[in-house]
């Protein structure tokens, strides 16, 4: 446990289903950019799950950003022990399989030492819902809207669970940031689909960003390297390797025989032998993803399941590697095909779009350096969440004798002035 350090500044018990260190993967680096920004203004306590002993033990970077850090073991036992009861309930599988009795014990004790409850997904939501001070929810993306999205591309009984699932979360999400005062998303795609044109309105978009300086830009293309970063354990992201390795690179290789296609990044080794025999260069996970994608000329984001904003494209046009998308992985991005980067849908169109690419810079280049300024215009964490910190500031000051209700109507008043100013 790290050591509560007090301070004059409100106070935020932030609680998450994973330890985010090493801050590396989506969710990990989305809520702990989050927690770096408020730790500026707030502070902030950690009280996080770990998965494995190795979790428990690691050394905690002395980086300013929590005061506090307590950790609960949450084991295999108790993971499978949670799932299996959430099966005959109307609770998704994914919440049922973060339910751990004493993380909630610890919570409730803690609570009280705070200002305001941050819970990092859905997963951690129901910890919260019945406390009476101020509640937000980092929500991310609407995990339905992923789930009801595969179970199109399964087929019989995984369909049917994945359609299950689906509807369940989607029935939960609605109901969790009902009774939060305030639910944050990363996209007005994500928003959309959740909530319908004038219904509950206490929600903020914050969109992910990339640490420029920790993402150098380094346009030195080798013309024949294709790269795919992320998590390669995901169901979307597997997915999207397949139908790039199986029907896309082929027709690349059949114009430009030296043409290699890398994945980077966290894999099972059951997934990884399976892309080795098939001739992919597979790194694993890496200490430094940008000396992985070193001289990459093209990054591909070929997702056709999924939901939220990529950063694996954030990334690419930081690096200044030159990308191509579905639809699909463009949604909630701004960035505009032809000039940040490419879209494609058939594997055709893919291959053309590749080739141009990889051989001829008069296209790749300048699509590299807009691509770079995009994002350091567009995509910085502090530009992303800087409304964030305002309205939890608006909450706690609001909350007081004030119910639920006052103070979502409080925070829906800041967020419209702040985007009439915008």
């Amino acid at each position: 446990m790290v050591e509560h350090r007090p301070t004059s500044k409100d106070r935020i018990l932030v609680l998450t289903p994973r330890f985010p260190y090493p801050p590396v993967g989506g969710d990990r680096l989305r809520i702990y950019q989050i927690c770096k920004q408020l730790s500026a203004t707030f502070d902030l306590s950690l009280l996080s799950m770990c998965e494995s002993q190795e979790e428990m033990d690691a050394a905690i970077p002395d980086d300013g950003v929590f005061a506090r850090i307590e950790r609960i073991f949450h084991g295999t036992l108790r993971r499978v022990t949670g799932c299996l009861r959430a099966i005959p309930s109307q609770i998704p599988i994914q919440v049922g399989y973060y339910q751990n009795p004493i993380f909630e014990k610890r919570l409730r004790q803690m609570a009280p030492e705070h200002d305001c409850l941050l819970a990092h997904l859905i997963r951690t939501a129901s910890y919260i819902t019945d406390f009476e001070m101020p509640k937000v929810l980092e929500m991310t993306d609407a995990i339905s809207m992923s789930y009801l999205r595969t179970a199109q591309h399964e087929r019989f009984i995984r369909a049917a669970l994945h359609r299950l699932e689906g509807r369940r979360l989607l029935n939960f999400e609605r109901a969790v940031a009902d009774q939060c005062d305030l639910n944050v998303l990363v996209s007005e795609v994500d928003r959309a689909f959740l909530f319908p044109p004038g219904k509950n309105r206490n929600v903020m978009v914050c969109s992910n960003g990339v640490d420029s300086s920790a993402l150098p830009f380094q346009f030195a293309p080798d013309g024949k390297t294709i790269i795919f970063i992320g998590k390669n354990s995901t169901r979307p992201n597997m997915d999207a390797i397949l139908f790039f390795q199986e029907e896309v690179f082929p027709l690349v290789r059949a114009r430009l025989p030296e043409a290699r296609f890398k994945v980077i990044g966290q894999i099972g080794s059951e997934f990884r032998r399976k892309l080795e025999v098939r001739g992919v260069i597979v790194t694993g996970s890496v200490v430094s993803v940008a000396d992985a994608a070193a001289g990459a000329s093209v990054g591909v984001c070929p997702l056709r399941i999924g939901a939220g904003i990529q950063n694996k494209i954030l990334e690419y046009m930081a690096f200044g590697v030159p990308t191509v998308t579905s639809p699909l992985g463009l949604e909630g991005l701004a960035a505009v095909p032809g000039v940040h980067l490419m879209t494609a849908v058939q594997p055709s169109d893919w291959a053309d779009k590749i080739v141009k690419l990889l051989t001829d810079r008069g296209i790749s280049s300048p699509m590299a350096i807009a691509a770079r300024r995009f994002v350091q215009e567009h995509h910085s964490w502090p530009a992303q969440l800087a409304g964030l910190g305002d309205s939890i500031h608006c909450l706690i000051r609001g909350s007081g004798s004030k119910g639920t209700g006052e103070r979502r109507t409080e925070v829906n008043r800041f967020a419209e002035h702040k985007f009439e100013r915008s």
